[in-house]
């Protein structure tokens, strides 16, 4: 088997193409390193969203849980003028599917942090918006984070 390839996005400077763009701060290779708490990735989401303001737009809450958690939903789209197709991905449906949420991650952070300097995603972003909803079950998400038995938790309902 052949070891994985680990990523590094590039860091823009003012002579890079796209010059003007946002200073790009790199995700810190050990982050994909981990699982990390729902409130704590949704914090790295906002940070995203905010290092690339040209083509990310952090949506804070498209509804609620039964326990009060906000859905969030993140959209990745690079304004050209043209009519985009949406594609739209969720992750995290079973409390128990943690890598879905790394996996969009990690996708999230490729497509936005190599756009304008690879040519594949350049294309594909110029062509199609992407909707991310990094959690839809961040309440079974957070209740397997904190190790809970399935008796601890009670069933809809029983507040």
């Amino acid at each position: 088997m052949r070891p994985l390839r680990r990523h590094r996005p590039l860091q823009r400077t003012e002579g890079s193409p796209r010059a003007g763009a946002l200073a790009v701060r790199p995700t810190p290779p050990d982050w994909f390193l981990e699982y990390h708490p729902w409130n704590e990735s949704l914090a790295w989401y906002q940070e995203m969203a905010a290092t690339y303001s040209d083509r990310v737009t952090y949506v804070p809450s498209i509804g609620t849980t039964w326990e009060g958690r906000d859905l969030v939903a993140v959209r990745v789209n690079v304004p050209n003028g043209r009519t985009k197709k949406q594609v739209y991905i969720q992750a995290n449906i079973h409390a128990r599917e943690w890598i879905t949420s790394a996996s969009l991650q990690f996708f999230f952070n490729h497509t936005v942090s190599l756009y304008g300097t690879d040519a594949r995603v350049t294309a594909i972003l110029d062509e199609v918006e992407l909707v991310l909803i990094p959690y839809v079950n961040p309440d079974g998400y957070s209740v397997r984070r904190r190790r809970a038995s399935r008796q601890e938790v009670r069933a809809v309902g029983s507040r």
